[in-house]
Formats: structure tokens, sequence, C-alpha cells
């Protein structure tokens, strides 16, 4: 959804990914402009935390190798202008 007034964008995303080692933790790059409204995976809302423009995901059981996984990921904010 794009705000014209505020010029801000507010949407989500279905990121499928491969599990290639057993993990717990995954990181997605998003820049620090936009905020995070919230990431689910098999419908549980995941811990996160912030690294100036990644973002490391906490699951709460180990992801298995050669699995493929699912997360939404809902954000919000105001993209730099070109």
């Amino acid at each position: 959804m794009v705000i014209t007034k505020t010029k801000k964008i507010k949407g989500n995303n279905r990121i499928i990914f491969k599990v290639v080692e057993n993990t717990k933790k995954i990181q997605i790059d998003l820049f620090e402009n936009m905020q995070i409204d919230s990431i689910i995976w098999n419908k549980q809302k995941l811990d996160y935390k912030r690294g100036i423009n990644a973002v490391f995901i906490s699951f709460p059981s180990e992801l298995n190798k050669e699995t493929t996984q699912s997360i939404q990921f809902f954000y919000q904010g105001n993209p730099v202008v070109a």
C-alpha cells in the first residue's frame, strides 16, 4: 500500500527459503528506514533484532537442513527518494 500524503509504504512479503544447514536464526536485509510490524512463521510471531540494515530472526525450534520454510514479513516506512 502506498500512502501518498505521508510518502509512506506499508505491506508484507512472503519469503520462501531453503535451509542449507541446521539453524535457529536467519538474516534478512532491510534498510533502517523500514520498520518491522511483525514476522510470522507457522502462525507464530517470531522474535528478531535489528542490526543497521539487517534483521536477525530467531525461530523457536531448529530449522532442519534441506527443508523449505516460509515466513510472512510485515513492514512499513518511508523509502529513500531516488
